[in-house]
């Protein structure tokens, strides 16, 4: 289920097309976000999709919800690692 989500997170964002939404006129934007789904990829097929790439912790549900392809717990991305 999370698997589909991000593939198609990564379908999305290599052609463009976000649920109904024109695609991205900046490319750099589209392309950065493109390579933070492959990561989350890779992360899934090293079953270490969920933890953070920083400290190691699991990253909070409810982050990953929102944000599939999120490397940070809570605490690294603000700095507080």
């Amino acid at each position: 289920m999370l698997t589909d989500t991000i593939r198609s997170m990564s379908d999305d964002a290599a052609t463009g097309q976000a649920t109904g939404e024109q695609p991205p006129l900046d490319l750099t934007a589209a392309e950065r976000r493109l390579a933070e789904v492959e990561a989350a990829l890779e992360r899934l097929e090293e079953n270490s999709y969920g933890r953070c790439s920083s400290c190691g912790r699991p990253i909070d549900d409810a982050d990953l919800e929102l944000e599939p392809q999120r490397s940070l717990c809570a605490r690294c991305s603000t700095g507080g690692g």
